[in-house]
């Protein structure tokens, strides 16, 4: 077969979506000029279409391997998960008859310890933090020394009242009802 009669597209197509070489390709079409199919393999761009469709593939393959190797962790944890949320509830379920025993004593801890990790396998928080601020900006520029010496003394600590913060109790004189 000479130059002329090569059908470039199916051995471009045989070239691309293999790994047999020019020469072998001519050699198995029976293509006797190897620098011709070379040469217009060159000028069109063979090469880097091959390299372009063997990233693909390569990404491709790397990209089922991951989600495979992340579908088979996954169902190990949850199968981990289940295993220890089933230990974790007959230690509860044991716990539990323990305590018909009048002279079984128990700990607190180790009940909290015991909820705690079934709380945190079923994706429950196991602690909680409550945090409160007053954030005030003041500016006391211009202020008579006698008012601040006031807001300074209203800050300090004072000894415990009789009665809780805030508004203190009415009298009956006040407002309060009579029965």
């Amino acid at each position: 077969m000479g130059t002329a009669t090569n059908d470039y597209d199916k051995l471009k197509r045989e070239y691309l979506y293999s790994d047999i070489t020019i020469r072998a390709l001519c050699k198995k079409h029976g293509i006797k000029s190897y620098s011709s199919v070379a040469k217009h393999a060159r000028d069109n761009g063979w090469y880097q279409d091959r390299a372009k469709i063997q990233e693909r593939a390569s990404e491709r393959t790397i990209e089922k391997v991951a989600e495979r190797i992340a579908e088979s962790e996954a169902d190990e944890i949850e199968q981990f998960r289940t295993e220890s949320l089933t230990v974790v509830r007959a230690s509860l379920y044991k716990f539990a008859e323990d305590l018909k025993d009048p002279n079984y004593r128990i700990r607190a801890d180790d009940l909290v310890k015991m909820i705690q990790l079934g709380l945190l396998i079923t994706g429950q928080p196991t602690s909680r933090v409550e945090e409160r601020r007053l954030d005030v900006v003041a500016t006391f520029d211009g202020l008579p020394v006698d008012v601040l010496r006031g807001l300074a003394e209203a800050t300090k600590p004072r000894p415990a009242l009789g009665h809780p913060t805030g508004s203190p109790a009415r009298s009956g004189a006040e407002g309060a009802r009579q029965n």
